[in-house]
């Protein structure tokens, strides 16, 4: 499978992210993420390299839904970072210890002014 963007959708700085699913596929065929841990990191850059800013896992912000199937989605929570545009990667590391970085792209978190 290559890799595939995906621009999460705006997100406003303490409010409620809506969550999305994804579904892993290879050719049409699901991936099967059984046993398998998932990890986004959301990343700003900087002169002196990059910032992890947002780190979620399926212990804490993601869901497997049906392992068999590939789905799983970033759950709905509350983003409460700096506003900004962050760069994300999500990489499936499964029980035989392969990492593979499926998913990627960029996530806007708007200022509130409320």
């Amino acid at each position: 499978m290559n890799r595939q963007s995906y621009t999460m959708p705006d997100t406003v700085k303490g409010n409620t992210f809506v969550g999305v699913e994804f579904n892993l596929q290879n050719n049409g065929t699901a991936i099967d993420i059984t046993g398998a841990t998932i990890e986004l990191i959301a990343k700003i850059w900087d002169q002196e390299g990059a910032d992890a800013v947002i780190s979620l896992d399926t212990t804490d912000g993601i869901t497997i839904t049906d392992a068999t199937e590939g789905k799983f989605e970033v759950d709905e929570q509350v983003i409460d970072v700096e506003a900004r545009c962050y760069e994300y990667d999500i990489k499936v590391t499964f029980p035989d210890s392969t990492v593979r970085s499926y998913i990627y792209g960029n996530w806007t978190i708007i200022q509130n002014y409320a």
